[in-house]
């Protein structure tokens, strides 16, 4: 099942084999920022202008969990593959960390900078906050403290390895510059350990390939898959953003002309010249 929700407030689940639409759900015009799918694989955030709900995704219906009450302004939201934490933050920088998902009071942290994207490590022990003007700060959800943080500062955005090892981010300089590269820092050291060197251009979203060796990265411009070892360029769709990837890596989807797209990876890499 794909779920898409577009800027005026329809969220739509849909078969990937058929491309029949199953069911959708209106937010009453609220913008669909994001949409995060839980480790029970059945409950969905849908990220909203007037806040975060939670939507059982079989029936399009609110889901029973509740973490909080309050609307927040353009929340982010993540949780812990393991299922044992979950985080909200609201776009000023103040994070609620939950250590279950029970809707229990959450431990608040306030960052110094507001927050555009929350990730968990994949053994769930580390929170990984970025925004516009910072650095990608750490915090351990165990205990809810800041840990030493990573990378540089104007960080645009940034996504975490399969393995929890490392983290692609893309930065700017204090001129708005950007990098023509991407850059892999160490999240035990902070460290930079790597560059995958691309060309600059307005770029939107990042993902690891699942066995942490590619890196997908769109833009206005379409989606493209580079090797974070040797920067090769490896395939690309273009007019079509921004996408999602199977947990497999065979497929990715991507909305252009008011269509969502599904590709076949494999096929696309064995009729590359």
């Amino acid at each position: 099942t794909l779920a898409v929700g577009d800027i005026k407030g329809m969220l739509r689940f849909y078969d990937i084999e058929s491309g029949n639409e199953l069911r959708k759900l209106s937010f009453d015009k609220s913008p669909v920022y994001g949409l995060t799918y839980l480790p029970d694989g059945k409950t969905l955030a849908v990220h909203l202008s007037a806040g975060l709900r939670l939507i059982d995704s079989e029936t399009a219906k609110p889901a029973p969990l509740k973490l909080f009450a309050n609307a927040l302004h353009r929340p982010s939201f993540a949780a812990s593959p393991d299922g044992k934490f979950a985080a909200v933050a609201e776009s000023g920088g103040m994070v609620y960390l939950w250590r279950d998902a029970s809707g229990a009071k959450p431990t608040f942290i306030k960052l110094p900078h507001g927050v555009r994207h929350l990730q968990f490590t994949p053994d769930g022990n580390k929170l990984l906050d970025g925004s516009w003007d910072g650095v990608i700060q750490v915090i351990d959800a165990a205990k809810g403290e800041l840990l030493k943080p990573i990378g540089r500062e104007h960080t645009a955005m940034f996504t975490v390895s399969p393995d929890g090892k490392t983290v692609a981010a893309w930065h700017r300089s204090e001129k708005y510059e950007w990098d023509k590269h991407v850059t892999i820092w160490s999240v035990e050291s902070g460290e930079e350990v790597g560059r995958v060197h691309v060309t600059p251009t307005a770029y939107n979203g990042m993902r690891f390939t699942p066995d942490g060796k590619g890196l997908w990265i769109s833009s206005n411009a379409g989606i493209a898959l580079f090797h974070v070892g040797t920067s090769q360029f490896r395939v690309a769709v273009q007019g079509c953003w921004p996408m999602a990837q199977s947990k497999t890596g065979r497929f990715v989807a991507c909305k252009g002309d008011n269509s969502i797209y599904v590709w076949d990876v494999e096929a696309m890499m064995k009729q590359r010249p």
